[in-house]
């Protein structure tokens, strides 16, 4: 009869994992600024709350997708992105700049990746920024894909947004008619 032992290497990543979140847990490393201390006792108690009753059946010092469960139940990233009204242009209808505004929580970081279409042509740019307190405004610069290029006129503007607070994502698409102006 052979006793078959299990090499220690097959126990060291989730040994570490377990470290990891535990010091995640207890020292709020990667805490968001604007979610500090709330956010992370909310996190704490979700995941206790997990381990000791089966709430959200899983543990959270185990299972990463039990964290960010729990990270999403407590620190969701909730944020409006829009366009203004009108665009700037060249005018050889090469360039363009796009204005607008993100509604989100104070401290939460946004990426825009920004789309106008018009007869044809395409042009793309791209905004980051930090959400403030109310309306966080951006403006982004782009040029033209697919000549002739943008003339001054209604178009489409459309935007793909992705905020992070540093628990959680969150992402959404929208799309305005706008007018370019020279």
């Amino acid at each position: 009869m052979s006793s078959r032992i299990n090499p220690p290497h097959r126990y060291l990543s989730s040994l570490a994992l377990t470290m990891l979140l535990t010091v995640f847990m207890i020292s709020g490393l990667g805490v968001g600024r604007a979610y500090g201390g709330a956010c992370l006792d909310c996190t704490r108690e979700c995941c206790a709350a997990s381990k000791t009753t089966g709430i959200t059946a899983c543990s959270c010092a185990r299972s990463l997708s039990c964290l960010r469960n729990c990270n999403e139940l407590c620190c969701p990233v909730v944020f409006q992105p829009g366009f203004d009204d009108t665009a700037a242009i060249d005018p050889d209808g090469k360039h363009i700049v796009l204005s607008g505004h993100v509604m989100c929580d104070e401290g939460v970081n946004f990426h825009l990746r920004l789309t106008v279409t018009q007869h044809g042509s395409v042009a793309e740019a791209n905004a980051n920024g930090v959400c403030g307190s109310g309306s966080t405004l951006w403006d982004a610069s782009g040029h033209t894909y697919h000549f002739p290029g943008l003339i001054p006129g209604p178009a489409t503007a459309c935007g793909l947004a992705i905020a992070d607070n540093g628990f959680v994502s969150n992402s959404t698409q929208w799309c305005k008619e706008i007018t370019l102006e020279e």
